[in-house]
Parts: C-alpha cells; sequence; structure tokens
C-alpha cells in the first residue's frame, strides 16, 4: 500500500473518531452557553459524519478496503476517544486540539498526494483542511482561556 492510502485510511480512521467525539460533546455538554455549544457542536458533527463516506469512497477508489471494524478505526486514528465526562471547557479544548492534529495529518496527506500527482484526492483533501481550519477557528473563539 503507497503512502498516499497509508495516511487517507488514517484520515478516515481520524475522521469517523473525531464525528464520534464531537457527538459526545454535543449530548453531554452542560453549563450556561449550552445552547450555543449544543449548536455549533451538532453542526460540526454533521459535517464531519458526511466526510466519513466520501473518505471510504475515496479508499474504494484507490482498490483498498476500509477498516471493518470500530477498534480498527480507534487504532489507526491519531486521536483518542474520551474516557470520562468532560466540562464544557475540556470538551472544546479536546476538541480543539484534536482538530489541530488532524489538519496536520490532512496536510501531510495533501501533500504525498499532490507527489503522487492523485489530483481529485488532493482537492478533496484541500477542501478538508479548509474545513477543518474554520473549525479550529469557531472551537478556538469559543475556548474558555485556550491558546492553540
Amino acid at each position: 500500500m503507497n503512502e498516499t492510502i497509508k495516511l487517507l485510511t488514517v484520515a478516515h480512521a481520524t475522521n469517523f473518531v473525531l464525528y464520534h467525539k464531537t457527538h459526545v460533546a454535543h449530548w453531554n455538554i452542560t453549563g450556561p452557553l449550552f445552547p450555543q455549544l449544543h449548536k455549533m457542536l451538532e453542526k460540526q458533527y454533521e459535517e464531519l459524519w458526511e466526510q466519513v463516506d466520501t473518505y471510504a469512497e475515496k479508499l474504494r477508489q484507490s482498490q483498498v478496503f476500509t477498516p471493518l471494524s470500530l477498534c480498527e478505526l480507534i487504532e489507526l486514528s491519531i486521536i483518542d476517544e474520551y474516557t470520562e465526562v468532560l466540562s464544557a471547557e475540556q470538551y472544546i479544548e479536546s476538541l480543539l486540539l484534536d482538530h489541530v492534529k488532524f489538519v496536520e495529518l490532512l496536510k501531510s496527506l495533501f501533500h504525498t498526494a499532490e507527489h503522487q500527482n492523485y489530483v481529485g484526492m488532493s482537492n478533496f483533501i484541500q477542501d478538508r483542511v479548509d474545513s477543518h481550519e474554520k473549525i479550529i477557528w469557531m472551537l478556538r473563539s469559543t475556548a474558555f482561556g485556550v491558546s492553540v
């Protein structure tokens, strides 16, 4: 398996885990900013969910099967699951750090795909970077004194 496909598989897994983490934060967030954070996180997890299928289709277009289990997705992801219920501040900080890590991965994938002449994949990844950078801005603007 070439480097672009390896990185795409990790991106697919990371997107799936980040979708789940964002949805969990949406369900469990509490505090005086609950309505605003709940709505913001809903928009974010819906966007992440829409991309799950696109990542999988990019893998299949490359003649590679997607990971078969949740355990495999978690193992391949560059971000960790939650292990406890967090405060609103902690959810926002955690998601912010996760998106920053994900953008680093996506930029690496973009450069590798460009180098290997995967034009369609490069365009897709470039769009994903832009989307995650917007989410980073939103989370950073919402963060409670977090500087990432």
